[in-house]
Parts: C-alpha cells; sequence; structure tokens
C-alpha cells in the first residue's frame, strides 16, 4: 500500500511538472520546486503531529515573498510547478512516515511499478500511434535511470537514518542544480525581480532548517 501510494504521488507531480515546464523556463520551474522543503515541516505535523517551529513559519513567508519575485511575470507554468512542489514535499512526508516500518526496496519496486502503469496509460493521450521519436530514448533512460529510480532508491534509503525536514533541505539543491544548468546548457537568463526571488527562497530553506 505504502510503495503504491507513493508511486501515485510521483505520477501526479511527474505529470503536473512536465506540463508546466513546457510553459515556463526550467530555472523557475527548478526553484518552484525546491519551495518543497518548506512546506514538508507543516505536512510533517499533519502526519507525526511534530508542529514546527517559529523559524519554519517565517521561513514559509519569506518563501512566499521570493515566488512573487520569481514569478512576475506569472503563468499557468509556474502554478503547475508550484502543485508539483507540493506534491513533491506530501511525497517526502509520506516516505518519511513509512520509513523504519516498511522494506526500502519493497516499497521502491512497488513505487515504480505504480509510477510505469499509470503513466503507461496516459501514452494513448499524447501519442497516437504511439512512436518513440530517437531523438526522445536517451533522455528518457537519463530520466528513467538516473532521476527516478537511483535518486529516489537512495530517497528512500537514505530516509531511514535521515528525517524528512533534513532530507527536503538536501533535495531543495534541485533549484540551485536546476538554475545553473538551465543557464549552461540552455542559455537561460534571468532578470534582477527574479534573481531575488532565487536569493529569497534558497534563505528560507536554509532559514527553515537552521532557525
Amino acid at each position: 500500500l505504502g510503495g503504491f501510494l507513493l508511486g501515485g504521488i510521483l505520477v501526479a507531480a511527474g505529470l503536473v511538472q512536465t506540463y508546466g515546464i513546457r510553459i515556463t523556463s526550467s530555472g523557475n520551474c527548478a526553484f518552484l520546486t525546491g519551495t518543497n522543503v518548506v512546506m514538508v515541516p507543516f505536512l510533517s505535523w499533519a502526519l507525526t503531529k511534530k508542529k514546527p517551529g517559529r523559524s519554519n513559519l517565517f521561513s514559509a513567508l519569506m518563501m512566499f515573498a521570493g515566488v512573487c519575485l520569481l514569478t512576475v511575470d506569472f503563468n499557468a507554468g509556474d502554478l503547475l510547478s508550484f502543485l508539483g512542489a507540493f506534491l513533491y514535499a506530501v511525497h517526502i512526508a509520506v516516505t518519511g512516515k513509512l520509513s523504519g516500518t516498511v522494506r526500502p526496496k519493497a516499497v521502491t519496486c512497488l513505487q515504480f511499478l505504480a509510477l510505469f502503469t499509470v503513466n503507461l496509460l496516459f501514452v494513448p493521450l499524447e501519442e497516437t500511434p504511439f512512436i518513440i521519436p530517437p531523438a526522445a530514448v536517451l533522455p528518457a533512460a537519463y530520466l528513467g535511470i538516473v532521476s527516478i529510480f537511483i535518486g529516489h532508491t537512495l530517497q528512500i534509503i537514505c530516509q531511514e537514518k535521515v528525517d524528512s525536514t533534513k532530507a527536503a533541505v538536501l533535495l531543495s539543491l534541485e533549484g540551485v542544480f536546476g538554475s545553473i544548468f538551465s543557464a549552461i546548457l540552455l542559455g537561460e537568463r534571468y532578470r534582477l525581480p527574479a534573481l531575488a526571488g532565487f536569493v529569497l527562497i534558497f534563505l528560507s530553506i536554509l532559514l527553515s532548517q537552521t532557525g
């Protein structure tokens, strides 16, 4: 049940993020996804009754200000990216709740089975007839093997030793790496308000953990 639940959450998060990144920039999507770290303490509170501290509340306000600056030209892609961040926060909180009570390898296997099955059902909605373009094979293999399989397997194993909030901080570095690689590989450029938003979001992530 835990594996299928996590798989379903990943399906929803991946879908909204993938549709969102079609409309907004990769850097925006990466940093908006990173805001999940501020959401995790509040979701963990709902699951474990561990109340977040004042620094978490302040960091949430700071994150909101950063998101406003980052999305001056707000569009549907930014909204979908933010919704994806919420769903990834739910995934981290549920993983933390399950850790120590289930076998990580079994959960990983069932999670990916659910992920594969549900995504396969969406294929007819996107491609009719279903033909994989040759140019898509290498990117799809990288995303499937490295980002999803290796990344999420390590996450489940490591969250037996690391609490959900600290795990969220480390995972939030996706925003930093995402914006750097989008500038290097895709040539994306950012205006001053967006850069200020990046800084505020990253500081809110640090504050939520360091107090």
